[in-house]
C-alpha cells in the first residue's frame, strides 16, 4: 500500500509517493504565481492552485500496479479567502506575507487586548495572521456581509473534495482565531473581527479522515473508495514531526525562502512578550518556535542586484569558505520581519561598506546577517525552554554543505543534516505511520562547531546585536 501527500505551499504543492517504510517513490511539483500590488497586498488564485492539484494527481499517479491508501495534506499557515454561499471564492487567496493590514495591526497592538488574545491563541500580533486581514476587512472592505465562509487554501482545496468545510486544529492554531487551549474558536476575539461561528469551518484534529467519495479522484489511477483522505497539518509543524532524532531539545532549524526555528514540546508554551509562536501538532504535542521573512529570498534578491545572469550568486556562494576576518555587518530585515520583532516596518542595512569590499564579501555577509537573525529567535527560544542540545536543518538554503559548518561555528552545537529535504511532506505521512517509524533516523551527517570559528562569529554576533539596539533607540 502506498501513502500520498499533498503539500499546498506559498509558491508550489508538492505531491510525494511514499512506500509503507516511508521511502520516497515518486514527486511531482506544480508552480503557481502570486500577483503584489500596492498597499502590500499578495495573492493567489484558489482555482489554479485546484487546477495545480488536481493535474498533478494525474502526473504522479501514473503507475497502473500503485493502490493508494490514504492521502494526507499538509499546507502553508496563515491564507485567508472568503467563499460565497455556492462555495465558490469571493476574494483572491490572500497569503501569509501579505501586508495589507499593517495599520489595523500597529493599532491593535496597543490596546489591552492584544496580549489577552495572544495568550489564548499562540500566535503573533501581526499582519500574517488571518485575523489580522479579518480586522483589514471589517475597517476597509463592505465585502464581509456577502461572505458565507472565511477559510484558508487547504480548507477550499478539502470542501472542493469531500463538500465538508472543517480545518485542523494545527492550521486553526496559526489563525489568531482559535483558543488553543480549549481546541475551539474564541468567541471574543470572532466578535472582535466581527465574525460567527457559522462564518468558519469545524475544526478536527490532525488525524480526522473520511472515505473517497468525490467522482473525479474515482476516476483517478490508484484511488478508490477504500483510499482515505486524512486532513493532515501545518507545513511548519509537520516538518518538526519529520525531523524528529533521539534525545530531548533538539530543534528544526530551516531555510527556503523565508525561516524558521522550532522545538517540540509536550506542553504549550506562551511566551509572555509575544515573540514566539506556539503551535498545535497533533495530541499531546506543541511546536514552539518563531518564523522570519527573510531566509533564502535575501540570497535571491542580492543575485538579482550583483548580477545579470539569474543565480549566478549561488554560484559564487559555493566558493565562499565562511572563514572570518570581514568586519562587514548585513541587516538581513528587507522584507521587515516577523520573528522576534514582529515588526513589517523593519529594514535591511549594509554597516561598514567601503570601496574595498568585493561581491564576495557582500554575499557572505548577507549570509551571515540571515544567520544572525535566526539566532536571534534560536536565543529566545532557549531562555522559554532551557538549553538547546543540537539542531536539525532543512531546506534549500542547505545544500551548501559550508553553510552548515557555518551554523555549526554560529550556534555552538552539532547541527544534522536531514536526508529528506521534503520535511513537510515526510511528516504528513508519518502522521498516519508515526508508531512503524518513531525510531526512524532520516539524518545523512552531523557538523560539528570549530572552536575558534565559534568565538569569532560570537564576538561578530555581539557587534550585530550592538547594532540593532542603536537603531531602535534611533
Amino acid at each position: 500500500m502506498t501513502t500520498l501527500t499533498i503539500d499546498i505551499g506559498t509558491t508550489s504543492t508538492k505531491l510525494i509517493l511514499f512506500d509503507h517504510n516511508l521511502n520516497q517513490l515518486a514527486l511531482v511539483k506544480k508552480d503557481y504565481q502570486t500577483t503584489l500590488s500596492d498597499g502590500g497586498f499578495a495573492e493567489q488564485d484558489p482555482e489554479q492552485i485546484f487546477t495545480a492539484i488536481h493535474t498533478g494527481l494525474e502526473e504522479v499517479l501514473t503507475d497502473q500496479s500503485l493502490t493508494i491508501s490514504e492521502i494526507v495534506f499538509s499546507s502553508a499557515m496563515h491564507s485567508l479567502l472568503g467563499i460565497d454561499p455556492a462555495g465558490n471564492p469571493l476574494t483572491p487567496l490572500i497569503i501569509w506575507s501579505d501586508n495589507r493590514a499593517d495599520k489595523q495591526i500597529d493599532h491593535f497592538k496597543q490596546q489591552p487586548e492584544a496580549m489577552k488574545f495572544f495568550a489564548k491563541t499562540g500566535t503573533p500580533i501581526h499582519p500574517m495572521s488571518p485575523f489580522a486581514k479579518l480586522l483589514w476587512f471589517k475597517e476597509e472592505s463592505n465585502l464581509t456581509g456577502h461572505v458565507a465562509k472565511w477559510i484558508g487554501i487547504k480548507e477550499f482545496i478539502w470542501y472542493r473534495l469531500t463538500g465538508r468545510y472543517q480545518v485542523d486544529f494545527s492550521i486553526a492554531s496559526a489563525t489568531g482565531l482559535f483558543n488553543s487551549e480549549r481546541l475551539d474558536w474564541d468567541d471574543a476575539i470572532l466578535t472582535r473581527v466581527g465574525l460567527t461561528r457559522s462564518q468558519l469551518s469545524e475544526p478536527v484534529d490532525v488525524t480526522y479522515s473520511c472515505p473517497v467519495e468525490n467522482d473525479f479522484l474515482l476516476k483517478i489511477n490508484g484511488i478508490d473508495r477504500e483510499t482515505t483522505l486524512v486532513i493532515g497539518g501545518s507545513d511548519g509543524c509537520l516538518a518538526n514531526l519529520a525531523s524528529v532524532v533521539t534525545g530531548d531539545q533538539i530543534a528544526n532549524l530551516t531555510i527556503g525562502t523565508s525561516g524558521a526555528i522550532r522545538l517540540t514540546t509536550d506542553v504549550r508554551v506562551i511566551d509572555p512578550e509575544g515573540r514566539l509562536f506556539c503551535y498545535y501538532l497533533r495530541p499531546g504535542e506543541w511546536v514552539l518556535g518563531g518564523a522570519v521573512n527573510n531566509g533564502g529570498n535575501v540570497l535571491t534578491w542580492l543575485d538579482q542586484l550583483l548580477f545579470e545572469k539569474s543565480g549566478r550568486l549561488f554560484e559564487v556562494l559555493e566558493t565562499i569558505d565562511f572563514d572570518g576576518g570581514n568586519d562587514l555587518l548585513f541587516l538581513p530585515h528587507i522584507h521587515g520581519e516577523r520573528a522576534p520583532f514582529w515588526n513589517s516596518h523593519l529594514t535591511g542595512e549594509w554597516i561598514g561598506l567601503t570601496a574595498a569590499d568585493q561581491k564576495e564579501d557582500l554575499i557572505e555577509v548577507a549570509t551571515e546577517g540571515i544567520l544572525f537573525n535566526l539566532y536571534d529567535v534560536f536565543n529566545l527560544l532557549s531562555e522559554s525552554t532551557g538549553r538547546i542540545e543540537a539542531l536539525t536543518v532543512s531546506g534549500g538554503f542547505f545544500q551548501n554543505e559550508k553553510i552548515i559548518q557555518l551554523v555549526a561555528n554560529l550556534f555552538g552545537l552539532p547541527i544534522h543534516l536531514n536526508q529528506t529535504i521534503e520535511q513537510s511532506s515526510l511528516g504528513a505521512a508519518m502522521l498516519v505511520h508515526y508508531p512503524e517509524v518513531v525510531d526512524r533516523t532520516t539524518l545523512k551527517r552531523t557538523y560539528y562547531p570549530v572552536d575558534q570559528q565559534h568565538e569569532y562569529y560570537q564576538k561578530k554576533y555581539q557587534k550585530y546585536q550592538q547594532v540593532l539596539q542603536k537603531k531602535d533607540n534611533d
